[in-house]
């Protein structure tokens, strides 16, 4: 029987933490009951009778520290609940080939990269749609492999975490912008009508053709294999090509960056994302982007000594202090000079805590823009060169090698 006390029983080892995903746990209880109600650290799930409910709670690091079940759930439904967790999470999990629609920003892509058995990029058919100019995103398939779920909605999170990851460190490792489609969300934009003889419309946005599919069983056949350029010459002068070609240390950077260790890697993924939504908001908000990039330069930045003032309780070093000591470290061959690095920071502190934005944000004739457009520039390709730098200081014989 399971312990119970007046109101609740406690049903934490029925959920199989130290076997499964939290994250994951929390979906399968959500389609299992139905309703869902929450907080930052609660979830309570209900089926149609309000009064059944199952409580879990979170600690600080987002991982389900406590499950209560009320009363009115039986012994049977626990276990009901517990055996769906199993047979979604744990068994029938088996290895398959997601496949995704990406975007390469003025690159076409017209051969194939392939990394171990992880994943490939893979041009899009003939048939498929394509831009009709060069200043586009171009489509390429990002087919992947991960371990599926037979509940719905974990199988899709596996399959776009995967390929978020890998667009993410594509984004950082080469110099074109990536992105996926979709955000996980259906959105929708007016449009225009073709040739502009119609009345604008309100359609959903995506990319489409008639054997695209979610899952595929087996990789491409091999093509023509995607153009390497030597890692100097890559990073060394901007492609006059507009195709996609690679670095010839590609693969060897994707495996450092997988296989670092975990809080570094964490940290390293985290600052990616970063850059990823510093390029996606460029278009919406400079001030947004240019925060964005700053963030992934923090997510980043570690306090060696991690002590604090006795009297205030305040690290030491300053995060000025480490903000640039990071770029000195990491960016010491594009000879960033200490002006440039002050208004940096400067901007950042101004607009993080609400005191300003910039020109470009607020003025169709703004006084600064072109200025702040430079630093802008600038500080995206400071930002990307730092955080491959950063990566490359963990293999030993990179690291007295090229910077990138």
């Amino acid at each position: 029987m399971i312990q119970s006390n007046a109101m609740e029983k406690d049903v934490l080892r029925f959920l199989h933490l130290d076997e499964a995903n939290h994250s994951e746990i929390v979906v399968v209880l959500q389609d299992y009951f139905g309703a869902v109600s929450a907080d930052p650290m609660t979830c309570q799930f209900y089926k149609s009778d309000l009064a059944q409910a199952l409580t879990i709670k979170f600690n600080k690091e987002g991982m389900i520290a406590a499950a209560f079940a009320n009363n009115s759930i039986t012994d049977g439904e626990i276990a009901a609940f517990s055996s769906r967790i199993e047979e979604d999470l744990l068994r029938n999990q088996t290895s398959k080939i997601g496949q995704f629609v990406g975007f390469c920003w003025y690159n076409k892509v017209d051969g194939l990269f392939a990394f171990k058995d992880l994943f490939r990029i893979v041009p899009v058919p003939e048939n498929a749609p394509s831009p009709n100019q060069l200043v586009a995103p171009f489509p390429f398939l990002l087919q992947a492999k991960y371990t599926s779920s037979p509940n719905a909605s974990v199988d899709y999170k596996r399959r776009r975490n995967i390929a978020t990851l890998y667009i993410h460190l594509l984004n950082v490792l080469l110099e074109p912008q990536f992105a996926l489609q979709g955000s996980g969300y259906t959105r929708f934009a007016w449009v225009l009508a073709k040739d502009f003889k119609d009345n604008s419309e309100f359609r959903q946005e995506g990319y489409y053709f008639p054997e695209l599919s979610a899952t595929i069983d087996s990789y491409s056949l091999p093509g023509n294999p995607m153009k390497e350029v030597p890692v100097k010459e890559y990073y060394g002068s901007p492609s006059l090509e507009h195709k996609l070609v690679v670095p010839d240390n590609l693969e060897s950077s994707l495996e450092l960056a997988l296989n670092l260790p975990q809080e570094d890697k964490r940290r390293f993924c985290r600052s990616c994302n970063w850059i990823f939504q510093a390029q996606n908001s460029w278009h919406y908000s400079r001030s947004l982007s240019f925060i964005a990039h700053v963030n992934a330069v923090e997510s980043l930045i570690v306090n060696p000594d991690n002590a604090v003032c006795p009297c205030c309780n305040k690290p030491k070093t300053s995060s000025v202090k480490l903000f640039k000591n990071f770029l000195d470290e990491n960016v010491p061959e594009r000879g960033l000079d200490k002006k440039t690095r002050d208004k940096i920071y400067w901007y950042r502190s101004q607009i993080n805590h609400g005191f300003h934005l910039l020109e470009s944000d607020i003025s169709l004739i703004p006084r600064l823009a072109n200025e702040e457009e430079d630093l802008c520039s600038e500080l995206h390709m400071i930002v990307k060169r730092a955080v491959r730098n950063w990566l490359w200081k963990h293999d030993v014989d990179r690291a007295n090698g090229v910077r990138g």
